[in-house]
């Protein structure tokens, strides 16, 4: 619900990352609230591959369009793998799941992701970031936030109420 708050303050795209299962079900009723209210929510859930799909396997449940209609839209994103191109699938995949939540209407987007062990391949595999000019020294570096915005973000923190304490402390 806390997602779901921040969507329907902001009115832009937040996303919610949950692991497999009953983890996903429990999601259900933000779900709901967020389709109804036409709040721009993101839904990443963890899935079983394919293969381990019906077969018993522990947090295996069927989560495929798990929210049904009440999703605006849904994919199955699939099994990783460090292909480079498999970025640019994802990338795109990202960038339709903020148009789909935004609407119009705005609402639910669910993207389905299988993972198979280990979870992530060898860190030797995984693609080098690209060097930015600015790290290399050729560019501008960026630019810090205007100092009037961080001292509204201290003084909304400070005078909130539900914040935990700590936050203020260390605040200007």
């Amino acid at each position: 619900y806390f997602a779901l708050g921040l969507a329907k303050a902001s009115r832009r795209p937040v996303a919610i990352v949950c692991t497999s299962g009953t983890a996903a079900a429990n999601l259900f009723p933000a779900i709901v609230e967020a389709f109804y209210s036409r709040a721009p929510l993101i839904v990443a859930t963890a899935d079983r591959p394919p293969e381990l799909r019906d077969t018993g396997a522990p947090q295996t449940i069927d989560q495929i369009k798990l929210y049904g209609t009440l999703a605006r839209w849904f994919v199955e994103v699939g099994a990783p793998d460090p292909a480079p191109a498999l970025l640019d699938y994802v990338s795109s995949l990202g960038t339709r799941a903020v148009a789909e939540a935004w609407g119009p209407p705005a609402g639910p987007a669910h993207l389905n992701f299988a993972f198979r062990e280990p979870l992530l391949p060898e860190p030797e595999a995984l693609p080098a970031f690209p060097v930015t000019a600015a790290a290399e020294g050729a560019g501008p570096e960026p630019s810090p936030p205007p100092k009037r915005a961080i001292e509204r973000v201290a003084k909304a923190l400070r005078s909130c109420r539900r914040c935990p304490q700590t936050w203020g402390r260390s605040l200007p």
